[in-house]
């Protein structure tokens, strides 16, 4: 295969050709708009006086469906992430979300600082400070830190070794560079007229998702294989950005835990306490990351750390939808990992209650704070409903 068929997608869009494309879509809109204003000339006629039509409702979530998908797609994705942050804390990398109290709650937030360590409230992933308008009481979603340079070399060669399966996985890994939701859509039967507003969802999710991986990846700065080892090769080109957490890994958990959610009613009318499609959509998912360790872009932990923070962020992605309380805040710990990511165990720790987290997934405590109850968002809400309702039998 030649360098320009592997690289080929990423300069479809070369300058050259879209400038062609461009003039040729203003020539075509120019000769439109003149023949438009000719007819409206010839057709229109008098002036008639319309009937005063009362406006929309401000920010009412019934005119949701008015807009287009797009439009939908921009107001919600900023729904699910605007509350998470970031922050550095002795290369710690902390996400972590602001609950606000007004100044007559002061006694309330002082008790639950001392509950849970002092006024500082370090442990946990979580601080108390004032604002100007009360106090915020910031609250770790998810936390890591970098992993140490000796983990990224001992792994080279598990990034070697899994070339040796490049043949049968190519046509993949090359249609996943851009398209991930096609995989699950098979799993689960996702038809476009069907499940219009659960594709619709999951692509927001996806829309939403990346500025925090890419945040987050910025953050952690970590090297790619090929930039440590000039015996990796990779078959597609190393994308511009860090490669610790993994993109992908995140990207597919977060859509097995959304999915895992939106059809888990559906799923339990087919097969009653049996879960094929949530079992399927974990190994879709382990499948997906672990096709770019083959490619030569990623390191097994990469993939590790890209499971838990797509699985955390999934999950609040599902209690924003729901209106409900997040209480999936985890850490992944780089120095217990012991250099392959074992996605059955990672799969049956997160989804079963009596199975046990991998050693490199710490629960952050306390699981569940009693904060400050806020309204549901009604148009997250709104897509959540219509999503759902396409699941039922």
């Amino acid at each position: 295969m030649s360098t320009r068929s592997i690289f080929h997608a990423d300069h479809a869009d070369h300058a050259d050709h879209a400038d062609h494309a461009d003039h040729a879509d203003m020539i075509q809109i120019s000769r439109a708009a003149r023949m438009i204003e000719q007819i409206r000339g010839d057709i229109a006629g008098e002036w008639a006086e319309p009937n005063k039509i009362p406006q929309l409702e401000f920010a009412d979530e019934d005119n949701l469906d008015r807009w287009s998908p797009v439009v939908r797609a921009e107001i919600l994705s900023h729904r699910l992430n605007k509350d998470l942050k970031f922050g550095l804390d002795d290369q710690i990398v902390r996400i972590y979300t602001s609950h606000h109290f007004k100044i007559p709650e002061l006694n309330d937030v002082l008790a639950l600082a001392e509950r849970f360590g002092g006024a500082a409230l370090k442990t946990g992933g979580s601080t108390l400070r004032a604002s100007d308008f009360g106090f915020c009481f910031d609250v770790s979603v998810f936390e890591t830190t970098r992993p140490d340079e000796s983990a990224f070399d001992e792994q080279l060669e598990q990034v070697v070794a899994a070339q040796m399966v490049r043949d049968g996985r190519s046509s993949e890994i090359l249609r996943q560079r851009h398209d991930i939701i096609s995989f699950f859509a098979a799993v689960f039967g996702l038809h476009p007229k069907q499940h219009t507003y659960s594709i619709e969802l999951l692509g927001t999710c996806l829309r939403a998702l990346t500025p925090v991986v890419m945040e987050a990846k910025h953050y952690l700065a970590s090297r790619r294989p090929v930039e440590l080892s000039a015996q990796i090769h990779p078959i597609i080109q190393t994308p511009g950005h860090s490669s610790f957490p993994s993109g992908h890994a995140t990207q597919a958990y977060m859509l097995a835990n959304i999915l895992a959610e939106l059809t888990q009613g559906y799923e339990a009318n087919l097969y009653d306490e049996i879960r094929p499609y949530l079992r399927q959509s974990f190994q879709l998912a382990a499948r997906i990351a672990y096709n770019r360790v083959i490619a030569g872009v990623h390191f097994p932990i990469d993939n590790g750390c890209g499971a838990l923070l797509g699985s955390v962020i999934g999950q609040h992605f599902v209690a924003s939808f729901q209106g409900e309380a997040f209480e999936h805040a985890h850490r992944f710990l780089p120095k217990e990992f012991d250099g392959r990511f074992d996605s059955d165990a990672f799969k049956r720790g997160w989804t079963e209650a009596n199975e046990p987290l991998p050693p490199y997934v710490e629960r952050l405590a306390p699981s569940s704070l009693p904060l400050p109850k806020t309204e549901p968002d009604k148009e997250l809400g709104w897509l959540w409903t219509q999503a759902r309702a396409e699941w039922e039998l």
